[in-house]
């Protein structure tokens, strides 16, 4: 440390007071006020200013494990250092592996830790470590530290420590809560982030859909995603330096699907990112709850991008039980039609808008004849004739939900007749949202979800919710799944299943689950799950089961899952590369009217997802025809690579496409851009290479071909270009060609195999 910045420290040391419990509170709270998203731009304005005119960073003493120091605790163990001073317990030093300090919650006066209560009258608030001075313990067999805060309303216990693997581990429990007081929602571990080299390089990992790369200077708009729900799918999130290639990688070892927030935002006056994990204790709805055994979060350092901090997250998720099944390839509880789909169709039935059964028939033929001799998975919207209500008549929030309605006249003659042409059709059920007002449903008033003043809850104020844990719902739906299959289905397609969001917990404990909070709400959709496959897997060993965008620990409850095909700048296939080989996903929606109907077609291709859904009849116009055939066709031959294989790291072009613009539908629909997709096989050593060239008109490009270490295959390994119609061309070995010039039309996809020597 320099003498200026030591003197400077010893002056803050010296007036003490200076750091009181006003000015900890005052920063913290303005800095969470200045994370959330809430907060209006004019106010996050004001509340820079406020930062760097008025309070400048702290300076961070240096921690030396091998130096007593009264005023920090730490600890030194497999390759990790860790320290927080000791008079509020901000954390002042993270190394890992012998990197440079990572933290500056001490400098900024950014909390370890914020937890908010509910009194009894209502009213909620919030508190932290700032102000108070914990308890330190340093453990030993395995090293740590213990940090415990006794607060008025609880006792907060952090405890840090290390795992096998190198990584600095997280766990925290609220105890003695004041019965006086409901806990609501903790906030840890709260961490403010040195980045690793530049900030303005800084390229952000978020659990956003599929996938997502957000510069960090854009995180002046915070990004907040909340797990398990469509827009955070995994647990894990990372940053990276990327001239450097240095990163930071945190998740959470969470197998039981706790709901939880991840918000991230960057403050540039002092070039800081903060991150702030979110969970929610179980029982939130009873006076007097804590928290006591939750799951731990993780952070480790990486070199590389994106790719490499995937690798350390698909190596957890796979260990998991939602995996017991095993890789898709292998997997018996999926229908071998399905893994092989060519594509996915979509049908309504509306006598509103003179959609009928026999036009469903109709528009099958035409896929049959466009595919012969294939088994097609489909899904109807709709099995029942019904009026949609006049104050929802663009999106009916459907009359016949939660009993079991007629079916539409000349459904199940439809539905015999598509199955002996190869259709196996499924049907929308709606899992939790029922129509309170049909007389059927009165018993089901026992199942209604309930928030934590006992007030059922709605959905878009108008449908009430039912709690899938619920045994009167759960009978009730057996015996609507019962008359669905007796009608002719193959399948069931569950609506709002496979996510969540903590604000439509159920808090009733009397259906066999905690009073809200934890992972309440997945428990009870895991318990639904279950249930109803294997009521239909007794039935028809090709009954399938799909849902909207889930998480990973439905892997093996669903054997598809749906997958929004529309996507943003920076969309990566980190899904796809977590966890793709294992569990089969489905495009959303490909319809005639729209624009970028090949562009879809060239995304659910690239992630090896069975492309769709498609509404209506094959494509009429040729070009879109065309492309609809070769990803069928190459689909099809590469069936071990993109189905069911492994996806490995995209090779770079010779012209890349700025990965920050890549795939923005809409505005830039018509700028040339180029993908490919690299997949090993599921049978052997082989590696599978496809271009797709999202362009308008001809155009040229080049694959920077790898030496091949990566793909552990060797120089002399053989290189070939395959056709649509199945041929392999030999180009030559690695070792000889560095470069694969492309020259390729509108939509066109290129695809090349690597095959090692024996």
């Amino acid at each position: 440390m320099s003498t200026k910045c030591f003197l400077l420290y010893l002056f803050v040391l010296g007036i003490g007071s200076a750091w009181s419990y006003s000015f900890e509170e005052n920063t913290a709270l303005q800095y969470q006020e200045h994370a959330r998203m809430m907060t209006t731009a004019k106010r996050r304005q004001e509340l820079r200013q406020w930062f760097s005119a008025k309070r400048p960073l702290r300076v961070s003493p240096e921690y030396d494990p091998e130096t007593k120091q009264d005023n920090l605790a730490g600890f030194s163990e497999n390759g990790v250092v860790f320290a927080v001073e000791k008079s509020f317990g901000y954390p002042v030093w993270l190394s890992l592996q012998g990197s440079e300090n990572l933290l500056a919650n001490y400098a900024s006066a950014y909390p370890f830790f914020e937890v908010y209560l509910i009194g009894r009258d209502g009213k909620r608030h919030s508190t932290g470590n700032y102000g108070r001075k914990p308890d330190c313990r340093i453990l030993n067999n395995p090293a740590g530290l213990e940090l415990r805060w006794k607060l008025p309303e609880a006792t907060v216990v952090s405890v840090i420590g290390t795992t096998p693997e190198g990584f600095v581990k997280f766990d925290i429990r609220v105890i003695d809560v004041q019965t006086e007081y409901r806990l609501d929602q903790v906030d840890y571990p709260m961490l403010a982030w040195h980045p690793r080299g530049n900030p303005e390089s800084n390229i952000v990992v978020l659990p956003d859909r599929r996938g997502r790369l957000s510069q960090m200077p854009e995180l002046i708009s915070p990004r907040i995603k909340e797990y398990p729900g469509s827009n955070a799918r995994f647990q894990m999130t990372a940053f990276y330096d990327s001239k450097n290639r240095k990163g930071i990688y945190f998740s959470t070892l969470d197998n039981q699907c706790w709901e939880k927030i991840f918000q991230q935002s960057y403050f540039p006056d002092y070039q800081l990112s903060f991150f702030t994990l979110t969970r929610f204790p179980l029982n939130r709805a009873r006076f007097g709850n804590t928290l006591q055994e939750s799951f731990s979060s993780v952070v480790t350092v990486f070199d590389g991008d994106w790719y490499d901090a995937a690798q350390i997250y698909r190596k957890w998720v796979l260990q998991q039980p939602w995996a017991k099944n095993g890789p898709l390839y292998s997997n018996p509880e999926v229908p071998e039609f399905i893994k092989h789909a060519p594509l996915w169709l979509r049908f309504y039935l509306r006598a509103s808008k003179n959609l009928t059964p026999d036009q469903v028939e109709t528009m099958c033929r035409k896929w049959v004849e466009f595919l012969p001799g294939r088994k097609i998975p489909a899904e109807l919207f709709h099995y029942t004739d019904f009026k949609e209500p006049d104050f929802a008549s663009k999106y009916p929030v459907c009359e016949y939900y939660g009993y079991k309605a007629r079916p539409y006249p000349g459904l199940p003659e439809v539905l015999k007749n598509i199955a002996a042409m190869g259709i196996r059709c499924s049907v929308f059920y709606q899992s939790e949202i029922i129509n309170q007002f049909a007389p059927e449903n009165a018993s089901l008033v026992p199942a209604y979800k309930v928030d934590a003043n006992g007030i059922p809850r709605l959905y878009l104020n108008e449908r009430n919710y039912v709690c899938r844990m619920s045994p009167i719902w759960q009978q009730r739906s057996k015996e609507i799944w019962e008359h669905l299959m007796d009608m002719g289905f193959t399948g069931i397609y569950l609506d709002t299943f496979g996510k969540s969001k903590i604000d439509f917990e159920c808090c009733n404990a009397e259906h066999g689950h905690p009073a809200g909070g934890g992972n309440t709400d997945i428990l009870s959709q895991r318990s639904f799950g279950k249930m109803i496959r294997e009521m239909a897997k007794t039935r028809n060993a090709e009954f399938f089961l799909h849902g909207e965008a889930c998480t990973e620990s439905f892997m093996d409850i669903l054997d598809v899952k749906e997958n929004a095909t529309h996507t943003d700048p920076g969309q990566i296939p980190l899904e796809r590369t977590l966890y793709g080989d294992y569990f089969l996903a489905r495009g959303r929606t490909i319809a005639d009217a729209d624009k970028d109907y090949t562009k879809f077609l060239g995304l659910d291709f690239l992630n090896g997802m069975i492309p769709g859904r498609f509404y209506n009849a094959p494509p009429e116009d040729p070009h879109r025809r065309k492309v609809l055939q070769a990803c069928i066709d190459f689909t099809d031959q590469g069936y071990e690579y993109l189905r069911c294989g492994q996806m490995l790291r995209t090779i770079p072009f010779e012209t890349p496409t700025d990965v920050m613009a890549i795939l923005e539908m809409g505005n830039t629909s018509d700028i040339a851009q180029w993908q490919n997709a690299v997949f090993h096989s599921c049978k052997d050593d082989s590696i599978a290479i496809y271009v797709f060239y999202f362009g308008r008109e001809a155009g040229r490009n080049a694959l920077l071909m790898p030496d091949g270490k990566e793909w552990n295959v060797s120089p002399d390994s053989q290189l070939f270009q395959m056709t649509q119609k199945g041929e392999r061309i030999l180009l030559g070995t690695l070792e000889m060609i560095r470069k694969i010039p492309l020259a390729l039309q509108e939509d066109e996809i290129a695809a090349f195999l690597v095959v090692p020597q024996k």
